[in-house]
C-alpha cells in the first residue's frame, strides 16, 4: 500500500469514526480468532495507514507476548509468531503500564534489545503502541509503525486508542468463544470417556472369558480410541515372560500371537509390565524394541501403539495393548484413559486367574479323591474272597473309571513265562468280548516289556 505521511490516520474525523463504527460492527461477529485477524487485515488499513500494523497478545501462562502482523510493507524480518518475554518487547511494556508507548526515532531507542534490531531491519523508523484492554482483562497491545520519523500525539493518539478498544472487545469475544468451544469439546470428551468406562465395567462384570472380554473392550474402545489391534498378555511365572492370551486383529487373522511368549526385554508390553507404567509409542523403533515378535508386528504394518500394565493390589498381572497401522495414532490422553481401563480389566483378569486356579485345585482334589477310593475298593475286593477273575474284573473297572481311559486289561503269563494271556478286560464298548484261550508271545510286545522291566512303558 502507499503510505501517507506524516499522518497515521486516514480521512476527516467524522469519516474516521464512521469507518471505525463499520469496523466495530463487522469484527464483532467473529468468533474465531484467525477469522478476526483476517478481517482486521482487510479493514484496519482503511483508517490507519503505516508501513506496519501489528498486534501482540499476552499469554498469561507463559508470560510472553506473541506477535501477529496485520499489515507490513517492506523487507523482513518481521513475521507472525514471534514470541518474547513480556519485559523484552514494546507491547509488553504497554501491557504492564497500560499507557501508549511512542517512539519517534527507533535509532535512538535503547530499550528492548532483542526486538529493536528486527524493527530496524524491517525499515521502521518510528512506531506507536497502545494497550489492548477491556473492562475485564489486559489482552496485549496494538502497534503501528512508519518508515519515516513521526510524532504520534493529540487526536491521532486518541483515535488509535479508540481503535484499540474496539479491537480488544472483538479479540476478547473471540477468545471467550474459543474457550467456550474448548470447554464444550472437553465436556464431550469426558462424557464419551465416562460412558466408555461404564461400558468397560459392564463388560468386566459380565464376561469371565478373557478372549470375549477383549473383543467387548475393543469394540467399546474403537469409538474413543480408534485402533487396529488390541491384545491381552498374561505373565507366565514359569518362563518369566508374558504370554499372548487374547488378540483382536480383524484385518489380519493370520497374525497369530495367542500363546506366543513375549520377552520382558525389547517389547513395549515388557516395558509396561516391569515399569508398571503406560508405554506410548508414537513411531515404532526396532532399535528400542528389538524382540522378534515386535519385528513380526512391524512386518505386518504396525507402526504405533500403547501398552499399559494390568495392576491389581500393586501387582502386575499382565498388559493391555492397542496398536495402529498409522504413526502417531495415540496421545498422552489416550494412554491415560487406557491406563484407567487397564485398572478395571485387571480386576477381571485377577478374577479369571483365581477362578482357573480354583478349578485346577478342584480337579486335583477330585483326582486324588478318586485314587483313594480306588485303593479302598481294591483293598475291599481283596478281603471279599472273590474269585481271581472277578477280583481283577472289579479292579480294572475301577482303574478305567479313575484314569479316564477307554481300555484296561490284565495279562497273566503261562507257567513257562513265554506267553501272555489277556485274563480280564474292561472296555467302554460292551460289544467287545474277551477271546477265549488267546495267547501272545512275551517277546516283542508292550506287555512283555513291562514284565521284564518291572515298570511302566507308555505306548
Amino acid at each position: 500500500m502507499n503510505e501517507r505521511l506524516p499522518g497515521a490516520i486516514i480521512g476527516s474525523e467524522p469519516a474516521q469514526y464512521r469507518a471505525l463504527l463499520e469496523i466495530t460492527e463487522s469484527i464483532a461477529v467473529h468468533h474465531d480468532l484467525a477469522e478476526l485477524f483476517r478481517d482486521l487485515v482487510q479493514r484496519l488499513p482503511r483508517i490507519i495507514t503505516g508501513s506496519s500494523i501489528s498486534m501482540a497478545l499476552h499469554d498469561p501462562d507463559r508470560n510472553t507476548m506473541q506477535m501477529h502482523i496485520l499489515e507490513h510493507v517492506g523487507p523482513g524480518p518481521l513475521a507472525p509468531g514471534i514470541e518474547e518475554p513480556v519485559e523484552d518487547v514494546p507491547g509488553g511494556w504497554v501491557l504492564q503500564h497500560q499507557e501508549p508507548l511512542v517512539c519517534t526515532n527507533v535509532d535512538q531507542e535503547t530499550r528492548f534489545s532483542k526486538i529493536m534490531p528486527m524493527v530496524r531491519l524491517a525499515g521502521i523508523k518510528s512506531f506507536c503502541v497502545v494497550p489492548l484492554t477491556t473492562a475485564r482483562r489486559r489482552l496485549g497491545a496494538l502497534g503501528i509503525g512508519s518508515k519515516a520519523e513521526h510524532h504520534y500525539e493529540g487526536a491521532e493518539l486518541d483515535f488509535l486508542q479508540q481503535v484499540a478498544k474496539q479491537v480488544a472487545v472483538a479479540v476478547e469475544n473471540a477468545l471467550n468463544f474459543e474457550r467456550a468451544r474448548q470447554a464444550e469439546e472437553e465436556a464431550q470428551r469426558r462424557f464419551k470417556r465416562e460412558r466408555l468406562m461404564l461400558e468397560i465395567n459392564n463388560a468386566v462384570v459380565s464376561q469371565l472369558d478373557l478372549g470375549e472380554l477383549l473383543k467387548s473392550i475393543s469394540a467399546c474402545l474403537h469409538r474413543v480410541i480408534p485402533h487396529d489391534v488390541a491384545a491381552f498378555c498374561i505373565y507366565d511365572a514359569a518362563t518369566n515372560q508374558l504370554r499372548g492370551h487374547s488378540l483382536d486383529f480383524p484385518s489380519n487373522q493370520e497374525f497369530g500371537g495367542i500363546g506366543d511368549l513375549i520377552p520382558l526385554e525389547g517389547t513395549p508390553e515388557g516395558m509396561a509390565f516391569t515399569s508398571q507404567k503406560p508405554v506410548l509409542i508414537k513411531k515404532l523403533s526396532l532399535v528400542e524394541f528389538y524382540a522378534e515378535i515386535v519385528k513380526r508386528g512391524a512386518a505386518a504394518g504396525l507402526k504405533s501403539g500403547c501398552a499399559v500394565p494390568l495392576l491389581a493390589h500393586g501387582r502386575a498381572l499382565g498388559t493391555l495393548s492397542v496398536v495402529s497401522l498409522s504413526e502417531n495414532a495415540f496421545s498422552e490422553q489416550d494412554a491415560e484413559l487406557l491406563g484407567n481401563i487397564g485398572t478395571q480389566v485387571a480386576i477381571a483378569v485377577e478374577n479369571t486367574l483365581n477362578f482357573e486356579s480354583a478349578q485346577a485345585a478342584k480337579r486335583q482334589f477330585m483326582k486324588e479323591r478318586d485314587r483313594l477310593r480306588l485303593l479302598i475298593d481294591v483293598a475291599n475286593n481283596l478281603t471279599s474272597n472273590l474269585e481271581l477273575r472277578d477280583l481283577l474284573q472289579a479292579t480294572v473297572a475301577g482303574v478305567r473309571r479313575v484314569m479316564q481311559c477307554d481300555l484296561v486289561t490284565v495279562h497273566l503269563p503261562n507257567t513257562e513265562r513265554t506267553q501272555l494271556q489277556t485274563y480280564v478286560m474292561d472296555f467302554f464298548d460292551s460289544r467287545w468280548t474277551l477271546p477265549d484261550n488267546q495267547w501272545q508271545p512275551v517277546e516283542g510286545t508292550l506287555e512283555g516289556k513291562v514284565r521284564d522291566t518291572y515298570g511302566r512303558c507308555p505306548a
